[in-house]
Protein backbone atom coordinates (compact mmCIF):
# COMPACT_ATOMS: atom_id res chain seq x y z
CA UNK A 1 0.00 0.00 0.00
CA UNK A 2 1.80 3.48 -1.08
CA UNK A 3 1.39 6.66 1.04
CA UNK A 4 -1.20 7.89 -1.28
CA UNK A 5 -3.37 5.20 -0.95
CA UNK A 6 -3.04 5.75 3.25
CA UNK A 7 -3.27 9.42 2.73
CA UNK A 8 -6.72 9.16 0.46
CA UNK A 9 -7.93 7.04 3.40
CA UNK A 10 -7.25 9.02 6.03
CA UNK A 11 -9.26 11.59 4.26
CA UNK A 12 -12.07 9.33 3.72
CA UNK A 13 -12.22 8.75 7.66
CA UNK A 14 -11.98 11.97 8.15
CA UNK A 15 -14.95 13.25 5.61
CA UNK A 16 -12.42 15.30 4.12
CA UNK A 17 -12.49 13.52 0.49
CA UNK A 18 -13.09 15.45 -2.53
CA UNK A 19 -15.01 13.58 -5.50
CA UNK A 20 -12.66 12.49 -7.00
CA UNK A 21 -10.61 11.39 -3.81
CA UNK A 22 -13.31 9.31 -3.18
CA UNK A 23 -13.52 7.63 -6.88
CA UNK A 24 -9.56 6.61 -6.71
CA UNK A 25 -10.22 5.07 -3.24
CA UNK A 26 -13.62 3.16 -4.77
CA UNK A 27 -11.56 1.79 -7.81
CA UNK A 28 -8.49 0.57 -5.29
CA UNK A 29 -10.89 -1.05 -2.71
CA UNK A 30 -13.05 -2.57 -6.52
CA UNK A 31 -9.75 -4.08 -7.42
CA UNK A 32 -9.39 -7.05 -4.89
CA UNK A 33 -11.20 -8.37 -1.79
CA UNK A 34 -7.79 -7.91 0.25
CA UNK A 35 -7.87 -4.22 -0.52
CA UNK A 36 -11.38 -3.95 0.96
CA UNK A 37 -10.78 -5.84 3.38
CA UNK A 38 -7.99 -3.49 4.60
CA UNK A 39 -9.81 -0.34 4.24
CA UNK A 40 -12.62 -2.22 6.61
CA UNK A 41 -9.73 -2.88 8.97
CA UNK A 42 -8.90 0.70 9.14
CA UNK A 43 -12.63 1.56 9.14
CA UNK A 44 -12.68 -0.45 12.64
CA UNK A 45 -10.05 0.75 14.01
CA UNK A 46 -10.50 4.90 13.30
CA UNK A 47 -14.42 4.06 15.05
CA UNK A 48 -12.84 3.06 18.30
CA UNK A 49 -9.72 5.31 18.11
CA UNK A 50 -11.09 7.85 20.88
CA UNK A 51 -10.99 4.91 23.28
CA UNK A 52 -7.81 3.00 22.20
CA UNK A 53 -5.10 5.89 21.90
CA UNK A 54 -3.00 5.16 24.69
CA UNK A 55 0.75 5.83 23.46
CA UNK A 56 1.93 9.13 25.33
CA UNK A 57 3.41 10.11 21.57
CA UNK A 58 0.71 9.99 19.57
CA UNK A 59 -1.74 12.82 18.93
CA UNK A 60 -3.73 14.15 21.75
CA UNK A 61 -6.83 15.65 20.58
CA UNK A 62 -8.01 17.32 23.62
CA UNK A 63 -4.99 18.85 24.40
CA UNK A 64 -4.98 20.55 21.21
CA UNK A 65 -8.52 21.70 21.62
CA UNK A 66 -7.62 22.89 24.86
CA UNK A 67 -4.27 24.98 23.54
CA UNK A 68 -7.04 26.79 21.03
CA UNK A 69 -9.64 27.72 23.46
CA UNK A 70 -6.38 29.32 25.52
CA UNK A 71 -5.16 31.47 22.32
CA UNK A 72 -8.93 32.34 21.56
CA UNK A 73 -9.20 33.38 25.09
CA UNK A 74 -5.69 35.63 25.11
CA UNK A 75 -7.13 37.82 22.24
CA UNK A 76 -10.69 38.18 24.36
CA UNK A 77 -8.70 39.63 27.32
CA UNK A 78 -6.37 41.68 25.12
CA UNK A 79 -7.42 45.36 26.37
CA UNK A 80 -5.92 47.30 23.58
CA UNK A 81 -7.54 44.69 20.63
CA UNK A 82 -8.36 47.01 17.46
CA UNK A 83 -10.90 43.61 16.56
CA UNK A 84 -14.36 43.42 17.86
CA UNK A 85 -14.01 39.57 19.78
CA UNK A 86 -17.34 38.89 17.37
CA UNK A 87 -15.13 39.38 14.56
CA UNK A 88 -12.00 37.64 15.82
CA UNK A 89 -14.48 34.54 16.18
CA UNK A 90 -15.78 34.97 13.32
CA UNK A 91 -11.41 34.61 12.04
CA UNK A 92 -10.92 31.55 14.56
CA UNK A 93 -13.49 29.86 13.43
CA UNK A 94 -12.31 28.58 10.28
CA UNK A 95 -9.03 28.09 11.37
CA UNK A 96 -9.92 25.53 14.16
CA UNK A 97 -11.72 23.72 11.53
CA UNK A 98 -8.69 23.23 9.55
CA UNK A 99 -6.33 22.54 12.30
CA UNK A 100 -9.41 19.93 13.30
CA UNK A 101 -9.24 18.24 10.07
CA UNK A 102 -5.69 18.24 10.46
CA UNK A 103 -5.81 16.02 13.86
CA UNK A 104 -8.37 13.90 12.30
CA UNK A 105 -6.16 13.05 9.32
CA UNK A 106 -2.69 12.83 11.66
CA UNK A 107 -5.14 10.62 14.02
CA UNK A 108 -6.03 8.45 11.27
CA UNK A 109 -2.90 7.94 10.12
CA UNK A 110 -1.46 6.98 13.07
CA UNK A 111 -3.56 4.09 13.60
CA UNK A 112 -3.29 3.32 10.03
CA UNK A 113 0.63 3.02 10.84
CA UNK A 114 -0.01 1.05 13.81
CA UNK A 115 -2.06 -1.48 11.22
CA UNK A 116 0.53 -1.43 9.06
CA UNK A 117 3.45 -2.25 11.24
CA UNK A 118 1.96 -5.07 13.24
CA UNK A 119 4.40 -7.83 12.51
CA UNK A 120 2.91 -10.77 10.70
CA UNK A 121 3.65 -14.20 12.76
CA UNK A 122 5.31 -17.20 10.21
CA UNK A 123 4.23 -20.50 11.53
CA UNK A 124 6.02 -23.73 9.88
CA UNK A 125 4.73 -27.52 11.29
CA UNK A 126 5.49 -30.48 10.60
CA UNK A 127 3.13 -33.30 10.11
CA UNK A 128 5.47 -35.76 8.84
CA UNK A 129 9.02 -35.62 9.06
CA UNK A 130 10.87 -33.06 7.05
CA UNK A 131 13.66 -34.56 4.51
CA UNK A 132 14.33 -30.96 3.33
CA UNK A 133 15.51 -27.90 5.61
CA UNK A 134 13.11 -25.49 6.61
CA UNK A 135 15.52 -21.97 5.13
CA UNK A 136 14.83 -18.95 7.70
CA UNK A 137 15.15 -15.59 6.28
CA UNK A 138 19.39 -15.45 8.09
CA UNK A 139 20.15 -18.37 6.06
CA UNK A 140 19.74 -20.84 9.13
CA UNK A 141 18.62 -24.40 8.40
CA UNK A 142 15.88 -26.04 10.59
CA UNK A 143 15.66 -30.21 10.06
CA UNK A 144 11.95 -30.96 11.34
CA UNK A 145 10.98 -33.79 12.99
CA UNK A 146 7.61 -35.04 12.72
CA UNK A 147 4.76 -33.07 14.87
CA UNK A 148 7.29 -30.39 15.45
CA UNK A 149 6.85 -26.45 14.65
CA UNK A 150 8.42 -23.15 14.71
CA UNK A 151 7.58 -19.55 14.30
CA UNK A 152 9.01 -16.29 13.58
CA UNK A 153 7.78 -13.00 12.80
CA UNK A 154 8.24 -10.16 10.18
CA UNK A 155 11.37 -8.42 12.54
CA UNK A 156 13.18 -11.74 12.47
CA UNK A 157 16.70 -10.84 11.02
CA UNK A 158 16.50 -7.07 11.13
CA UNK A 159 17.21 -6.33 14.71
CA UNK A 160 17.33 -9.76 16.35
CA UNK A 161 17.13 -13.62 15.39
CA UNK A 162 14.33 -15.24 17.80
CA UNK A 163 11.73 -18.09 17.07
CA UNK A 164 9.45 -20.26 19.19
CA UNK A 165 9.77 -24.13 19.28
CA UNK A 166 8.36 -26.91 19.90
CA UNK A 167 8.72 -30.58 19.07
CA UNK A 168 12.25 -32.00 17.99
CA UNK A 169 14.57 -30.86 15.01
CA UNK A 170 18.18 -30.56 14.07
CA UNK A 171 19.13 -26.90 14.15
CA UNK A 172 22.59 -25.75 11.48
CA UNK A 173 22.45 -21.71 12.40
CA UNK A 174 23.74 -19.38 10.59
CA UNK A 175 27.08 -17.70 12.22
CA UNK A 176 26.05 -13.63 12.81
CA UNK A 177 27.59 -12.41 16.15
CA UNK A 178 26.03 -9.37 16.07
CA UNK A 179 22.48 -11.15 15.90
CA UNK A 180 22.19 -14.45 18.46
CA UNK A 181 19.96 -16.54 17.40
CA UNK A 182 17.78 -16.82 20.21
CA UNK A 183 15.57 -20.48 20.26
CA UNK A 184 12.05 -20.23 23.02
CA UNK A 185 10.77 -23.18 23.77
CA UNK A 186 8.42 -24.07 26.83
CA UNK A 187 10.57 -23.09 29.99
CA UNK A 188 14.07 -23.14 28.61
CA UNK A 189 15.70 -20.78 25.92
CA UNK A 190 18.96 -21.38 23.97
CA UNK A 191 21.03 -18.76 22.56
CA UNK A 192 24.08 -19.35 19.69
CA UNK A 193 25.96 -16.78 17.38
CA UNK A 194 26.02 -19.72 15.07
CA UNK A 195 26.68 -23.49 15.28
CA UNK A 196 24.62 -27.11 15.06
CA UNK A 197 22.52 -28.63 17.53
CA UNK A 198 19.60 -31.09 18.17
CA UNK A 199 16.44 -29.89 20.57
CA UNK A 200 14.21 -32.14 21.30
CA UNK A 201 11.60 -29.94 23.50
CA UNK A 202 8.11 -32.26 23.07
CA UNK A 203 5.22 -31.24 25.03
CA UNK A 204 4.79 -34.87 26.56
CA UNK A 205 8.10 -35.64 27.48
CA UNK A 206 9.20 -35.19 30.82
CA UNK A 207 12.91 -33.80 29.67
CA UNK A 208 14.31 -31.38 27.23
CA UNK A 209 16.95 -31.87 25.68
CA UNK A 210 19.97 -30.58 23.55
CA UNK A 211 23.06 -32.20 22.07
CA UNK A 212 25.56 -29.82 20.63
CA UNK A 213 27.46 -31.06 17.15
CA UNK A 214 29.84 -28.19 16.74
CA UNK A 215 30.15 -24.24 18.19
CA UNK A 216 29.17 -23.05 21.31
CA UNK A 217 25.52 -22.92 22.82
CA UNK A 218 24.14 -21.01 26.13
CA UNK A 219 21.07 -22.94 27.68
CA UNK A 220 19.43 -21.35 30.29
CA UNK A 221 16.31 -22.21 32.29
CA UNK A 222 13.46 -19.78 32.78
CA UNK A 223 10.82 -19.07 35.16
CA UNK A 224 6.35 -19.03 34.15
CA UNK A 225 8.03 -14.60 34.05
CA UNK A 226 10.21 -15.54 31.74
CA UNK A 227 12.99 -14.56 34.17
CA UNK A 228 16.33 -16.46 33.42
CA UNK A 229 16.98 -19.15 36.74
CA UNK A 230 19.85 -21.13 35.64
CA UNK A 231 22.65 -21.50 32.62
CA UNK A 232 25.12 -23.86 30.81
CA UNK A 233 27.43 -23.06 28.25
CA UNK A 234 27.68 -26.37 26.05
CA UNK A 235 30.83 -27.49 24.04
CA UNK A 236 30.51 -29.50 21.21
CA UNK A 237 30.11 -33.16 22.22
CA UNK A 238 27.72 -32.28 25.45
CA UNK A 239 24.59 -32.31 25.77
CA UNK A 240 21.84 -30.40 28.19
CA UNK A 241 19.23 -31.86 29.76
CA UNK A 242 16.14 -30.08 31.76
CA UNK A 243 13.66 -31.75 33.91
CA UNK A 244 10.30 -30.07 33.74
CA UNK A 245 9.04 -31.70 37.12
CA UNK A 246 12.37 -30.66 38.97
CA UNK A 247 13.36 -27.51 37.20
CA UNK A 248 17.11 -28.71 37.12
CA UNK A 249 19.44 -28.33 33.94
CA UNK A 250 22.32 -30.73 33.91
CA UNK A 251 25.21 -30.66 31.28
CA UNK A 252 26.46 -34.67 30.32
CA UNK A 253 29.23 -35.87 28.12
CA UNK A 254 27.00 -37.48 24.62
CA UNK A 255 27.74 -41.11 24.90
CA UNK A 256 24.77 -42.32 22.97
CA UNK A 257 24.98 -40.99 19.52
CA UNK A 258 21.26 -42.16 18.52
CA UNK A 259 19.83 -38.83 19.32
CA UNK A 260 20.09 -38.05 15.31
CA UNK A 261 18.76 -41.72 14.35
CA UNK A 262 15.23 -39.69 13.32
CA UNK A 263 16.90 -37.18 10.47
CA UNK A 264 20.07 -39.58 9.87
CA UNK A 265 18.29 -43.39 9.73
CA UNK A 266 21.00 -44.79 11.59
CA UNK A 267 20.83 -46.50 14.67
CA UNK A 268 23.89 -48.18 16.48
CA UNK A 269 24.10 -50.11 19.45
CA UNK A 270 27.64 -51.67 21.21
CA UNK A 271 26.82 -53.74 23.99
CA UNK A 272 23.34 -52.54 24.58
CA UNK A 273 20.41 -53.77 27.17
CA UNK A 274 17.72 -54.90 25.23
CA UNK A 275 15.48 -52.59 26.75
CA UNK A 276 17.11 -49.49 25.99
CA UNK A 277 17.10 -50.57 22.32
CA UNK A 278 13.57 -50.58 22.79
CA UNK A 279 13.27 -47.36 24.18
CA UNK A 280 15.56 -45.94 21.56
CA UNK A 281 13.43 -47.60 19.01
CA UNK A 282 10.30 -45.77 20.58
CA UNK A 283 12.00 -42.68 20.25
CA UNK A 284 12.65 -43.23 16.57
CA UNK A 285 9.66 -44.90 15.06
CA UNK A 286 7.26 -43.50 17.51
CA UNK A 287 6.62 -47.77 18.68
CA UNK A 288 4.75 -48.54 21.85
CA UNK A 289 6.48 -52.07 23.64
CA UNK A 290 5.20 -54.54 25.72
CA UNK A 291 7.50 -57.31 27.48
CA UNK A 292 6.71 -60.30 28.52
CA UNK A 293 10.24 -61.25 29.05
CA UNK A 294 12.78 -59.40 30.78
CA UNK A 295 14.39 -57.65 28.12
CA UNK A 296 17.38 -56.23 30.12
CA UNK A 297 19.40 -60.23 29.99
CA UNK A 298 19.66 -59.40 25.93
CA UNK A 299 22.27 -57.29 25.17
CA UNK A 300 23.06 -56.22 21.43
CA UNK A 301 26.07 -54.81 19.26
CA UNK A 302 24.54 -54.21 15.98
CA UNK A 303 24.14 -51.03 13.34
CA UNK A 304 20.97 -50.33 11.12
CA UNK A 305 21.11 -48.03 8.80
CA UNK A 306 17.78 -46.49 6.95
CA UNK A 307 16.01 -49.89 7.67
CA UNK A 308 12.09 -49.83 9.06
CA UNK A 309 11.20 -50.61 11.80
CA UNK A 310 9.59 -54.44 10.62
CA UNK A 311 12.59 -55.29 9.82
CA UNK A 312 14.51 -54.10 12.77
CA UNK A 313 12.27 -55.60 14.62
CA UNK A 314 12.57 -59.31 12.38
CA UNK A 315 16.41 -59.04 13.62
CA UNK A 316 15.03 -58.93 17.34
CA UNK A 317 13.30 -61.53 16.46
CA UNK A 318 16.14 -63.56 15.04
CA UNK A 319 18.87 -62.54 16.89
CA UNK A 320 17.27 -63.19 20.22
CA UNK A 321 14.45 -66.11 19.26
CA UNK A 322 11.39 -63.98 20.27
CA UNK A 323 8.02 -63.71 19.32
CA UNK A 324 7.20 -60.21 18.86
CA UNK A 325 4.04 -59.19 16.98
CA UNK A 326 2.19 -55.86 16.27
CA UNK A 327 -1.52 -55.74 18.72
CA UNK A 328 -2.30 -52.63 16.86
CA UNK A 329 -1.96 -50.39 19.73
CA UNK A 330 1.27 -51.88 20.55
CA UNK A 331 3.90 -54.29 20.02
CA UNK A 332 4.37 -57.11 22.24
CA UNK A 333 7.09 -58.82 22.76
CA UNK A 334 7.27 -62.67 24.20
Amino acid sequence: MNGKIKNLIAKKLANQCTPEDVSELGHWTSLSDGNLKKFKQFELAWKYSGKTVTNPESFNTDRAWKKMEQRIQRYENQENTFVPIRKLRARLIPVMMRVAAVLVIAVGAWFILQQETTPEIHTIAADAKLDEAVVLPDGTHIYLNQGSQLSYNDDFNKSSRSINFEGEAYFEIAANPEKPFVISTQNLGVKVLGTSFNLSSIKQDDFIELHLQSGKVLVYSLDEQGKMLEQLQLNPGEKATFSKASGVLKRDEIKNRNHLAWKTGVLEFHNTPLIEVLDELTKTYGLRFVAENNCSNFILTARFENESAESILQTLEFVFNLNISDQGDHILIQ
